[in-house]
């Protein structure tokens, strides 16, 4: 994943502009930082690998979540930070894993649109905020249609997007 560590306020503005940003918050920002190497300067001339492809379509999909006031509305509290940042990457992505394939990996899952509480774990506000949340959500903003289970490469797929967003929002609120 390509990370930026800043960004001047005329590359803001210029984004802006361009209808990348509209209100830059922090979800935003970290959208920005992930893809700018990708999406806004000129790419070197390299083959495309599997990482480079979901790497993209993480910094796409976050950008269009941004966009939403609702998703980009949400950020982890004090208590899910340190809670992560205590647990480890590798404990928080299974948990990740092990929820999703729980409350949204079935065909038809029980409660549809209301399994998924605001908080009390970092994956559930991370949910929210990438919305992997319910199969309404999932079909709307990431085209996996309702009705059939979650294959294991779509799951991942929207795994690696809860983490991204999660390390994205411990990135933006240091310790």
């Amino acid at each position: 994943m390509h990370k930026v560590s800043s960004l001047s306020v005329s590359t803001l503005l210029r984004l802006r502009m361009m209808g990348v940003v509209r209100r830059p918050n922090s979800l935003h920002l970290y959208a920005i930082r992930v893809c700018w190497c990708t999406a806004v300067e000129p790419k070197l001339e390299t083959m495309q690998t599997e990482g480079d492809s979901r790497d993209s379509w993480i910094s796409q999909t976050l950008i269009r979540l941004s966009a939403s006031s609702f998703r980009a509305g949400f950020v982890l509290s004090a208590h899910d930070r340190a809670y992560a940042r205590s647990k480890g990457r590798a404990t928080i992505e299974r948990h990740a894993r092990e929820l999703l394939r729980g409350r949204v990996g079935d065909a038809w899952p029980a409660k549809d649109g209301r399994q998924t509480p605001f908080r009390g774990h970092p994956v559930f506000t991370a949910q929210h905020a990438t919305a992997t949340c319910c199969r309404g959500c999932i079909e709307k903003w990431h085209h996996i249609p309702r009705g059939t289970e979650l294959s294991d490469e779509q799951l991942d797929r929207l795994v690696d997007l809860v983490m991204a967003w999660i390390e994205g929002d411990l990135a933006s609120h240091p310790a």
